[in-house]
C-alpha cells in the first residue's frame, strides 16, 4: 500500500471515530442529566420527610396530611411514608385503618421499631375509644401498649418517640419514678421533653422539674 492510500484510509477511519463518538458523548451527558435530577429529587424527598415527622410532632396534622399525600403518591410503598400515614391516622383515632396498615407494614419489616412505638400507642388508646370491649380490657391494652414500646426502644435506643410515651404511660398509671426515668432518658439522646403522645397533654408535669 503506497502512502498516498495509506494517509487516506487513516483519515477516513479517525473521521468514522469522529462521527461515531458524537452520540456517546450525546449520551454521556444525558446520563449526567438523569443523575442530577434523581439527585434533586431525592433531596427534595429527604426533606419533604423531615418536615412532615416535624409536622406531626408539632401536632400540625393539616399540613402533614398534605405532605404525607405527596409522599405517597410519588412512592406509594416507601416505608416512612407510610409510618407517617399512620402516625396521622392514629392522631385521628381511626385506629382500626392504622391497625390493619401496620399489620400488613409488619409482615415485611417485623424489626421496625417505629412501627412497635405506633403499636403501643393503638394500644395505649384503644380504651379511651366508646367500645366497652376495649374499656372493659383497659390493663391488658395498657400491658400491651407498655410492652410495645419497650420493644420500639429495644430496637433502637435514639427512638426518643417511644420514650416519651412509655413516660406518659407509666405516668399515668401512677408509676412516676419509673416514668422519670424514660422522660430523662429522652434528654439523654439530645431532645428536649416533648409531649408527644397528645392524649394526655393535659396531665401536669411539674414534678419533672423537681
Amino acid at each position: 500500500m503506497n502512502k498516498k492510500v495509506l494517509i487516506a484510509v487513516l483519515l477516513v477511519t479517525m473521521a468514522g471515530s469522529v462521527i461515531n463518538a458524537a452520540p456517546v458523548k450525546k449520551q454521556l451527558k444525558l446520563t449526567k442529566n438523569v443523575i442530577v435530577e434523581t439527585q434533586t429529587k431525592n433531596t427534595a424527598i429527604k426533606n419533604k420527610k423531615e418536615e412532615t415527622a416535624n409536622l406531626l410532632e408539632n401536632l400540625r396534622y393539616a399540613e402533614a396530611k398534605t405532605n404525607i399525600e405527596e409522599l405517597l403518591t410519588t412512592n406509594p410503598t416507601d416505608l416512612d411514608a407510610n409510618i407517617f400515614l399512620n402516625s396521622y391516622l392514629i392522631s385521628q383515632n381511626r385506629l382500626n385503618e392504622a391497625q390493619d396498615n401496620i399489620d400488613e407494614l409488619f409482615t415485611k419489616h417485623p424489626n421496625n421499631s417505629e412501627l412497635y412505638f405506633l403499636q403501643g400507642l393503638i394500644y395505649l388508646k384503644r380504651p379511651e375509644t366508646s367500645n366497652m370491649s376495649y374499656r372493659n380490657n383497659s390493663k391488658y391494652y395498657y400491658d400491651s401498649g407498655v410492652e410495645a414500646l419497650q420493644k420500639a426502644i429495644e430496637l433502637n435506643k435514639e427512638n426518643y418517640k417511644a420514650y416519651n410515651a412509655l413516660g406518659v404511660a407509666l405516668m399515668s398509671a401512677g408509676n412516676f419514678e419509673k416514668a422519670e426515668e424514660y422522660f430523662k432518658s429522652i434528654n439523654i439522646n439530645g431532645k428536649e421533653l416533648n409531649i408527644f403522645f397528645d392524649s394526655y397533654k393535659g396531665v401536669n408535669y411539674d414534678w419533672f422539674e423537681k
